[in-house]
């Protein structure tokens, strides 16, 4: 799996750091999901609001997808400040992963 720094650069030029208090117990990917995309992608990952891209056919790998994550695209704001750790990081990605046909 892909191991992703504690640190990641975002394009403002600040740093955000995975500092979770402790005892602090990541969200699945499938609620961080829920949470924050489903309004654009849907809950299947297919509704393409607003140019959504259908996330059942992508073939981006991990590093293109925490790439998104970090900076956005096209109309896609950046997301990587709704994660509070690597842990969180890895499963978005492994939930739309699981999207996937």
């Amino acid at each position: 799996m892909l191991l992703l720094l504690f640190s990641i650069s975002c394009e403002d030029g600040a740093e955000h750091k995975f500092d979770p208090p402790e005892g602090y117990k990541a969200r699945s990917g499938k609620l961080i999901y829920n949470k924050h995309c489903t309004s654009c992608h849907g809950g299947d990952g297919k509704l393409g609001s607003g140019g959504a891209k259908n996330l059942t056919v992508s073939r981006m790998d991990s590093t293109e997808i925490v790439n998104i994550l970090e900076k956005g695209k096209n109309g896609m704001p950046r997301q990587i400040q709704y994660l509070k750790s690597d842990e969180e990081v890895e499963n978005i990605i492994d939930h739309i992963k699981s999207m996937r046909k």
